[in-house]
């Protein structure tokens, strides 16, 4: 009975392959009859792959500026050195425009992302795809809250003349960090889990990036830390799905392209 099972499962799983590689031979066909929906379909993996390194590019930037605060346990002295200095002007341009381009940059890139994976599935999980949309969201708007808690500081002194006693500045530091480090890396990290699994839903991308992701995924949600390298996961996460994006859509065009003609049978 054994033998039977594992022969009978041996053939469910190459009839399973046989149907995939007929599905994927039937789309190919319909796209080399749809060449406005291929150029579509290239198009939009460029705009992904761009607008999704700018992000990481200006994510990573807002968070070195982030660094060059002293730390939470550093001596009112260095506190007080640090606000006095033309450093603080560079934590005022990361937390006024490096950070809020960045975000800017994100609801582009997981709006354009979206666009190429219901252009390139044929079917989707609404549930995955809505918590991709709202993980993506929140980690904006947790964004956005700590580039305004780092630009309390410097803007408090310029604008409303007002300058912070030591102990609020290090508070304000701190809240940006825990805002920037911990609780979007959170949302990110449910936004890297939603994206692997739509992908290998609809077959996007390889099996090591699914195991990749789950390891990032699980490192940025688990960990509380305030370590850059740990952050900096997402980013890098970022840079490599482009790159997959990028690299699909070239064998996409290559295998279906204007120039592609069908094998004679």
């Amino acid at each position: 009975m054994d033998t039977d099972a594992a022969g009978s499962s041996a053939g469910g799983d190459a009839e399973l392959d046989k149907l995939a590689d007929d599905l994927s031979r039937a789309r190919a066909a319909e796209l080399r009859k749809d060449p406005e929906r291929l150029a579509e379909l290239r198009h939009g993996a460029r705009l992904t792959a761009i607008i999704g390194v700018v992000f990481a590019l200006l994510f990573a930037l807002g968070l070195a500026l982030l660094f060059s605060i002293p730390h939470e346990n550093a001596s009112k002295e260095e506190l007080i050195a640090f606000y006095q200095s033309d450093d603080a002007r560079l934590v005022l341009m990361g937390g006024l425009y490096v950070l809020p381009f960045a975000a800017v940059a994100f609801l582009w890139f997981i709006a354009s992302l979206r666009s190429w994976i219901r252009f390139r599935a044929d079917r989707l999980s609404g549930i995955y795809s809505t918590v991709q949309l709202l993980s993506g969201a929140a980690f904006i708007t947790l964004m956005l809250a700590g580039a305004g808690a780092i630009s309390v500081i410097p803007l408090s002194r310029d604008l409303a003349g007002v300058d912070l006693d030591v102990e609020s500045k290090r508070h304000f530091a701190v809240l940006a960090r825990v805002l920037l480090m911990i609780f979007s890396m959170r949302m990110a990290a449910i936004m890297v889990m939603t994206t692997s699994t739509i992908g290998a839903q609809a077959e996007l991308f390889p099996k090591w990036f699914r195991l990749l992701s789950a390891v990032v995924a699980a490192a940025l949600f688990l960990a509380a830390s305030f370590s850059g390298w740990l952050v900096a996961l997402f980013p890098a996460w970022v840079i490599v799905l482009c790159a997959l994006i990028l690299f699909g859509s070239r064998r996409l065009w290559q295998a279906t392209g204007p120039d592609r003609h069908d094998d004679a049978p």
